[in-house]
């Protein structure tokens, strides 16, 4: 709870957050949500002051402040053991590397 990255959809759009030690340190939320029962992707990028999020290979949106959390586990599709997804994920994937905003707004349209 207190160490946590959320990537959501929500009424009001696709939200991106970042809480380290309970504190907020990101948030990135589009202004435009994906229309109900169309494909949608999105792409985040994070390191310390710099964290992105793209939405359907839009321009990123970004937040050049803020520390990463340490995690330890990743739960797809709830959140916290309530809130759950209904829907389908096609894929996940996870690069070590960091990616630029293209790449994001490349990785994120849908397929």
């Amino acid at each position: 709870v207190n160490n946590r990255h959320l990537l959501y959809k929500e009424a009001g759009g696709e939200t991106y957050s970042v809480t380290a030690g309970g504190v907020a340190q990101a948030f990135l939320g589009n202004v435009t949500a994906a229309a109900a029962n169309t494909a949608f992707g999105m792409a985040i990028r994070y390191k310390a002051n710099d964290f992105a999020l793209s939405l359907s290979g839009g321009a990123a949106s970004t937040d050049v402040s803020g520390s990463v959390p340490t995690v330890n586990q990743m739960t797809i599709g709830s959140r916290l053991g309530s809130a759950f997804m209904s829907g389908w994920i096609r894929s996940v994937q996870y690069y070590n590397r960091i990616a630029t905003n293209a790449q994001l707004q490349s990785r994120s349209t849908p397929t």
